[in-house]
């Protein structure tokens, strides 16, 4: 998932263990590729120097690991104001940074039982199995994102 962060949530998740924690610990676990802009990435220096002595823990470190892995890009045109807040304005052309490759899929929408969608296999014998998965920080339970059964074609 590609995401942009807001300068606040970035100090945040790295100052506090709260909800925003979860963030930096999400591209850690490559779940999500961050981006940023010069802009957004001089802002979160700002609040650093403005306000890191008032963390429960020291955010230099964090900060300085999501600057080393947060991706830099050029900020997409505006034109004018998009947002309520002038504020919000780089975090808005940071996302348009370039066009959206992904978008609503074409795919009929499916309703699944408790135990997930069931696909009969009639049978037929799988010689791959590939399970993808994320881990939870709440609960001992993986979530399935995706799963590919690969075979050979029947004779």
């Amino acid at each position: 998932m590609k995401v942009v962060f807001d300068a606040g949530v970035v100090f945040s998740s790295a100052g506090w263990r709260g909800e925003a924690h979860r963030c930096p610990l999400a591209m850690a676990h490559r779940r999500l590729v961050a981006y940023a802009t010069e802009e957004t990435l001089k802002e979160l220096s700002k609040l650093l120097a403005d306000r890191g002595d008032r963390a429960t823990h020291p955010p230099a470190t964090t900060l300085s690991w999501y600057q080393d892995h947060v991706k830099r890009v050029e900020p997409g045109p505006l034109g004018k104001q998009r947002s309520r807040d002038v504020k919000d304005d780089p975090y808005l052309a940071c996302a348009l940074h370039k066009p959206v490759t992904l978008g609503p899929g074409a795919d009929k929408q499916y309703y699944e039982t408790h135990q997930g969608k069931l696909i009969d296999a009639k049978g037929l014998k799988a010689r791959y199995v590939r399970c993808y998965s994320f881990g939870s920080d709440v609960d001992l339970f993986n979530g399935y994102t995706e799963i590919e059964v690969w075979g050979l074609p029947g004779r």
